[in-house]
């Protein structure tokens, strides 16, 4: 198994309360998804993990504060990382759940084949939310 990091969300501190979040520097997650892209290359398979991280994953009560977003979209160069890793095989495991290494593991040793069930309403957009898969449509009336 081996390792590249891709690209960074945010450079952290400690705090959660007082450390303003700041993004990554470009440049460095360039260098960083093209030597990812450059080892996918030699490898059977891709795992790639994206999302927030506890910079972006608070209540964002300031604007150094990153937290509550009014995008749905991936925080950084996420986006860019996944696009150019697409053609070498990714695992799609959108919030798998207490279990998510168990079952990544058995679909990735081949223990189990992957079958697109879905355990969440996956939004198109913003304005697609809230995204309800609890109940009926009728019971969201007025």
């Amino acid at each position: 198994m081996t390792y590249a990091k891709g690209c960074t969300i945010t450079r952290e501190g400690g705090d959660w309360f007082a450390d303003a979040a700041t993004l990554a520097d470009p440049d460095e997650d360039t260098r960083d998804i093209a030597a990812a892209v450059e080892l996918a290359r030699g490898c059977d398979a891709v795992v790639v993990v994206l999302g927030g991280n506890k910079g972006t994953n608070r209540e964002g009560w300031h604007e150094t504060h990153l937290g509550d977003r009014d995008s749905i979209a991936l925080i950084g160069h996420q986006e860019e990382l996944v696009h150019a890793l697409l053609d070498t095989g990714i695992l799609d495991a959108l919030y798998p759940g207490q279990e998510d290494g168990t079952a990544i593991a058995a679909v990735l040793c081949g223990d189990h084949a992957p079958s697109g069930k879905l355990a969440i309403t996956y939004p198109r957009s913003t304005g697609h939310i809230p995204a309800a898969y609890n109940h009926k449509p009728t019971a969201r009336r007025g």
